[in-house]
């Protein structure tokens, strides 16, 4: 019997799930469940447990064989033969000859068109990076005094809706398990992460109002499966892994710059008070330039790069925050580090700033750089007093606490 499980969420910040043209025009389950799996490796990793990488062509496999000759044992026993060397993660999500444990719906959401703000100092420059990320366009122009301006735009768009729904039909006979562990992965990513594709560049901040449904305690039992199904030493390695996770929220007493010198970056929908409920400024957040100009080198480059430029050199920078433009493919990386749009929550407004700090960095000094180095860094550049937003507090609530999550 097919168990159905339906969990209501509102966005914090528009959604990215993603499709073959760049484009985010509906939200695709395939990109939920590639999310939620994310999560699910970096979780086992934690516990010490190994995980398969099945993009690199060394995913798991059902056992056909040993689940034949194990058949004569009974359905559960055969099963059990055959997923004997399958990892955690496809267990739930499935691999080669095993089936995902569950489907999942989402209800439509509304396309906002795609569109940033930036402080009105680096808008030109963030306007360029921006409109080369997502395919963009520029038109250039003279105004009346003849000083030149512009105009950036995109065709894509996002995803936004106050309220939407996931639907999870459970199809093993082991629902509650099952529905647990996707309960505790839905807690993580809402209370410390993002939801989707593109986070790194502020999407996919969701809130969790409400569930229909699902087992008493889901969330905790989640909790416990995962602490007492084993725990193996933390493994060194590059990929995501909740042991060395950090995630920070900070409530802002303002939101300055961006309520009064910012640019918008293409075009919110005519009547959509965006300012309601977030600010798309992530990018600016990770980059901006505020005042150091480009010619007499004057100034001092602020933004949460150049800052980790100057306390870690480049080599732990381009670790944390990605590569994009490397001298060679293989040097090319994606941000560890995301930060989230401005957005409003319960009455104030918020930041949220995590990630993955892979073990073994050091700095150009060549002291060791952690998860404790790395969250003293973004508290002093959100909360410090030459900080992006002096005088905004960390939500103690709402980070992350690794002794709670994992029990180690």
């Amino acid at each position: 019997m097919v168990k159905l499980l339906k969990i209501t969420l509102r966005s914090l910040t528009p959604l990215w799930t993603g499709d073959v043209d760049r484009d985010s025009p509906t939200l695709r389950e395939t990109g939920i469940i590639g999310s939620l799996r994310w999560w699910y490796e970096g979780l086992w990793r934690a516990m010490g447990i190994p995980v398969c990488t099945p993009i690199e062509g060394r995913g798991c496999q059902f056992d056909a064989e040993a689940y034949q000759r194990a058949s004569h044992l009974g359905e559960e026993e055969a099963i059990r033969a055959g997923l004997r060397e399958v990892c955690p993660p496809c267990r739930l999500f499935g691999c080669t000859g095993w089936a995902r444990r569950f489907r999942v719906s989402a209800s439509p959401l509304k396309t906002l068109p795609l569109f940033f703000v930036s402080h009105r100092r680096m808008a030109n420059l963030t306007g360029n990076w921006l409109i080369r990320v997502y395919d963009g366009h520029k038109r250039t122009f003279s105004d009346s005094q003849g000083r030149r301006r512009y105009v950036f735009s995109f065709e894509n768009t996002v995803l936004w809706s106050t309220e939407f729904s996931l639907c999870f039909a459970m199809l093993h006979p082991q629902w509650e398990d099952d529905a647990c562990l996707l309960a505790y992965l839905i807690h993580l990513i809402s209370t410390y992460g993002a939801l989707g594709a593109k986070v790194q560049n502020g999407f996919g901040q969701v809130k969790v109002i409400g569930w229909e449904g699902w087992p008493e305690r889901a969330i905790e039992r989640g909790r416990e499966q995962i602490q007492n199904m084993g725990r193996g030493s933390p493994k060194e390695g590059e990929a995501f892994d909740l042991y060395y996770f950090f995630s920070r929220t900070y409530s802002l007493p303002n939101i300055s710059p961006y309520d009064c010198e910012g640019v918008l970056i293409g075009e919110p929908p005519s009547g959509f008070d965006y300012s309601r409920y977030f600010i798309p400024c992530a990018f600016d957040i990770r980059y901006k330039s505020s005042s150091k100009h480009p010619i007499t080198g004057q100034g001092v480059n602020f933004g949460m790069r150049p800052y980790f430029h100057r306390r870690f050199g480049q080599y732990v920078t381009n670790k944390l925050l990605g590569e994009s433009q490397p001298r060679k493919d293989e040097d090319r990386a994606a941000s560890r580090i995301n930060v989230s749009h401005l957005y409003r929550d319960a009455g104030r407004w918020k930041l949220k700033v995590w990630g993955h700090v892979p073990p073994g960095l050091k700095d150009r000094q060549g002291q060791a750089v952690g998860v404790v180095e790395v969250v003293k860094a973004v508290d002093d550049f959100i909360t410090g007093p030459r900080g992006m937003f002096p005088g905004s507090r960390v939500l103690v609530e709402e980070c992350f606490d690794r002794r709670k999550e994992l029990g180690r």
